[in-house]
This record gives structure tokens, C-alpha cells and sequence, in this order.
């Protein structure tokens, strides 16, 4: 699985969010976290369980869940969704993809918690959103 590349001053950002008492321990955990960024970014669709993810970067579910949330202020299940959404708020502005289409390759099993869960972060429906969009004044948060 390959790592996000991030230069120094990304790094020391996030390494400074991290909390560890010693700097060694502060760069292991926030190597692990990147991992475990990666390793959802790379299958959205995919539902990943907390100890699956856990186990592949070598922290405990609950220092993995705690960490990840202080370090980039949401859980790894928010973050998920989060990723989710901008995938496919991407591919609603850049594609002529059906909105069920979109849904899909978005990793939502769910045309109506892919439709609820994008109106809650953007305000609009995925159709009302690419209308708008087509009209130059898509609404983005």
C-alpha cells in the first residue's frame, strides 16, 4: 500500500497534532495514522473495520480511533464518509455520470444515504447540485 508523499512542513504540522510525550513515538503514531488514511483512501468502497485497520498499522482499535480523532480532528469512519462525499461531489462536477452511477463509484451501497449524506455536507441534493453546478453557481462547503 503506498503512503500519501507529504513534505516537511505537512509532516511536522500533523506530527505536531499527535500527542506523545517523546518525539520518536509522537513520528511512529502519525506514520501509522497516514497509513491508515491510506488504507481507506484506497478502497472507499470498501467497509473497513476498526481492527482490520488497527492490526495493518499496529495500534490498538482504541488508541487508533483516539489518536486518529485528536490528530485530524474526526474519527476514521468520518473520515471515510467525508472522502466519500468528495469523490463524488467530484465526479458530479467533472462527469455527465448518472447520479446512481455516482453513488456507486462513490463506495455508497445506498442511493438514499448517498442522496441524504451529500445534501447534510453540501445543502443540495446530488441532482440539485449538478443543476447548479451546470450553471456555474454550484454551492461547495
Amino acid at each position: 500500500m503506498a503512503m500519501r508523499r507529504q513534505g516537511p512542513c505537512a509532516f511536522a504540522v500533523g506530527l505536531a497534532q499527535v500527542p506523545a510525550s517523546r518525539w520518536a513515538t509522537r513520528a511512529s503514531v502519525y506514520r501509522a495514522l497516514v497509513r491508515a488514511q491510506a488504507m481507506i483512501d484506497s478502497d472507499l468502497g470498501r467497509r473497513l473495520t476498526l481492527a482490520e485497520i488497527s492490526r495493518e498499522v499496529g495500534l490498538s482499535p482504541f488508541h487508533l480511533q483516539r489518536v486518529f480523532r485528536q490528530t485530524f480532528g474526526e474519527t476514521p469512519s468520518q473520515y471515510r464518509s467525508r472522502r466519500r462525499l468528495e469523490t463524488a461531489q467530484r465526479l458530479l462536477a467533472t462527469t455527465e455520470m448518472p447520479v446512481s452511477e455516482v453513488c456507486a463509484a462513490s463506495g455508497f451501497s445506498s442511493l438514499g444515504s448517498f442522496s441524504g449524506g451529500f445534501k447534510a455536507r453540501y445543502g443540495l441534493t446530488p441532482s440539485e447540485f449538478r443543476e447548479k453546478g451546470s450553471r456555474g453557481g454550484g454551492s461547495r462547503r
